[in-house]
């Protein structure tokens, strides 16, 4: 996980977002006790130190997230044309 914590810091947004998002899904994988260890990891790792700056971050993904499930959706459709 560690390349993953270097990725939450990462200069692009796309690729700060897409590392939010599987973060957000391991962290729900693991033992309880080692997700708080992992969350404050990643917090870290994006220097998150304000609720504010968590929930801009938040909606970013989720934008992001809902645009993957419309594609996904989309290319499900193309090729159920078969």
């Amino acid at each position: 996980m560690g390349s993953l914590f270097l990725k939450l810091s990462h200069s692009d947004s796309h690729a700060r977002n897409l590392a939010y998002l599987i973060a957000r899904a391991l962290l729900g994988k693991v033992t309880e006790e080692s997700q708080i260890d992992a969350a404050q990891r990643a917090l870290n790792a994006m220097a998150i130190t304000t609720l504010e700056e968590m929930d801009g971050l938040v909606k970013e993904a989720d934008a992001l997230q809902e645009v993957g499930h419309e594609w996904i959706s989309g290319l499900q459709w193309i090729l159920s044309l078969d």
